[in-house]
């Protein structure tokens, strides 16, 4: 699943029967695309391309929901002057798409204006399916901070807040939560090199996710 290529924003299924990520192989739609992988009796299967949800534009950091019922991930938003295309090829917003009655992804459309206000990095969806964290820079020149909110009802969410508080020059990214703690990546720029470490720190109760319980059973 991806030896030799550009590949990233691997997430798996609950089930972890199912491995999903985005990559731009030959055989895409475009760009980058959404993929993903099934485990097979002699392992991963041949990746195939998310052709409900991929486009001629980037998608790129799938993230779902416990029972695959939603999938978030982020799209390239091309802008209108073609002139100032290159200096925003990295702007992308968050998107979502519903799974049908049938088992097929709905038509993707943007997430709530709220959400998508500046330069994306990246998006997770919790294990509760309404507590989203992800990373934003406000412009190009500025570190990307780590942002929490929760969804009140579909399409309606809590105005978003940093986990940090005031930006201290390094770039936060790729948060994910688990048993009371929120892991992110902390990186800055140090002599033309990128050095980062993993960090983790106890989630506050505002940003902790609603409890769930785990079942099992046929």
């Amino acid at each position: 699943c991806g030896a030799g290529e550009n590949v990233g924003g691997i997430e798996m299924r609950d089930d972890e029967r199912r491995l999903y990520f985005h990559a731009n192989y030959a055989d895409g739609i475009g760009g980058y695309d959404i993929y993903y992988c099934d485990l097979e009796a002699n392992g991963w299967g041949k990746p195939v391309v998310d052709d409900e949800i991929s486009t001629p534009a980037d998608e790129t950091f799938p993230s779902l929901t416990i029972g695959e019922q939603t999938i978030y991930f982020l799209k390239h938003q091309p802008v209108s002057d073609i002139k100032k295309e290159n200096k925003e090829a990295d702007r992308q917003s968050i998107y979502y798409a519903e799974k049908n009655a049938k088992g097929k992804w709905s038509r993707p459309l943007p997430e709530n204006v709220a959400l998508n206000t500046a330069y994306i990095q990246d998006v997770n969806v919790q294990n509760d399916g309404v507590t989203v964290l992800y990373s934003i820079r406000e412009n190009k020149k500025e570190p990307s901070e780590i942002m929490f909110t929760r969804m009140t009802i579909r399409g309606q969410w809590y105005l978003p807040e940093t986990i940090l508080g005031e930006n201290d020059g390094y770039d936060y990214f790729s948060p994910q939560t688990a048993n009371g703690k929120i892991y992110f990546i902390r990186s800055i720029n140090k002599k033309r090199n990128r050095v980062g470490r993993i960090v983790a720190m106890n989630c506050n109760d505002k940003m902790k996710p609603n409890a769930t319980v785990t079942e099992t059973g046929t």
